[in-house]
């Protein structure tokens, strides 16, 4: 499912339970819309119905002028963000409304990625010379392969061995990878790492055997713990990766940045996205700008 699709399906939902139906106007691109939810999110999660005003009035600065979102996939969706800014909503309620949007999106999204990786792996297995068969301009053979046996017995047999070969084939190769990969990943010790130090050791190592997936969740750990150990952020397993961003939230300059590194192992880590040699140095360029950029 494409992400614009389940936009359309996590929208239209949200717009039968509110009671409210579109209406069309100049639309919003769909990364900024989810960017703005997000941002939505943090305030109302933050915020104490004592404070219902200003809150109301920063939800308000922050949808000013929205009517409509432009999917990926070129619709145009007419959407009334008129329920967010009710007065009589409880805040906790227009929380739960918001984040209920953010966690559909996540979900959705992360099994199209990780179906377009599936397919991606599966292409790739049929691309290796082995399974590539010239054609030949041979008629077929009219005596059976197997002189006891009828020729269409033959020919059963013959499938069946190739199907159990290609299978063991297979099987072998995931085995393999599935060795370098668990050797990569248990960390020292079986524990995880404490310091960023630490993460940037493991980090290297997984660099190093050609797992930049695993390389890319330790430097995101190490980047989270240097940000810990400067008095930046507080540091929890416990905490999601979007409550550890909205703790720099009133940190326009680390924010930004940080917004990014987060969505970028979202869909590495949990969405299995595509990642290559030079898409994770990208990643660690991005991680040092961010600790250059952190202050207390």
């Amino acid at each position: 499912m494409s992400l614009g699709k389940c936009l359309v399906g996590a929208l239209v939902a949200l717009a039968l339970l509110c009671g409210r139906l579109p209406v069309a106007a100049a639309p919003l691109r769909e990364n900024e819309y989810w960017e703005r939810l997000e941002r939505s999110a943090a305030l109302l999660d933050n915020a104490e119905e004592s404070a219902r005003l200003s809150t109301l009035a920063e939800l308000r600065t922050l949808w000013q002028g929205f009517s409509a979102v432009l999917t990926a996939d070129g619709q145009t969706l007419a959407l009334d963000m008129g329920w967010l800014l009710d007065s009589d909503t409880p805040l906790a309620q227009l929380s739960a409304y918001v984040n209920a949007l953010l966690d559909y999106r996540a979900r959705q999204g992360g099994a199209a990625l990780e179906a377009a990786a599936a397919l991606a792996a599966l292409d790739s297995i049929l691309q290796d010379p082995r399974f590539q068969y010239a054609e030949s301009d041979m008629q077929p053979m009219t005596l059976p392969l197997f002189p006891l046996l009828s020729p269409e017995l033959s020919q059963i047999l013959l499938l069946v061995g190739g199907a159990a070969a290609v299978f063991a084939g297979l099987l072998w190769i995931g085995r393999g990878l599935r060795t370098q990969i668990v050797s990569v990943e248990a960390p020292l010790d079986g524990e995880e790492p404490v310091t960023a130090a630490q993460a940037h050791d493991l980090a290297a190592l997984a660099e190093n055997a050609g797992d930049y997936r695993t390389a890319l969740r330790y430097v995101y750990l190490a980047c989270l713990l240097a940000l810990d150990e400067r008095g930046v952020l507080r540091y929890d397993p416990a905490l999601t990766n979007r409550e550890h961003l909205r703790q720099v939230m009133q940190q326009p300059t680390l924010y930004e940045p940080l917004r990014v590194i987060v969505q970028t192992f979202d869909q590495v880590w949990y969405g299995f996205a595509a990642l290559d040699a030079a898409a994770y140095a990208a990643f660690c360029r991005q991680v040092e700008q961010v600790q250059r950029e952190a202050v207390v």
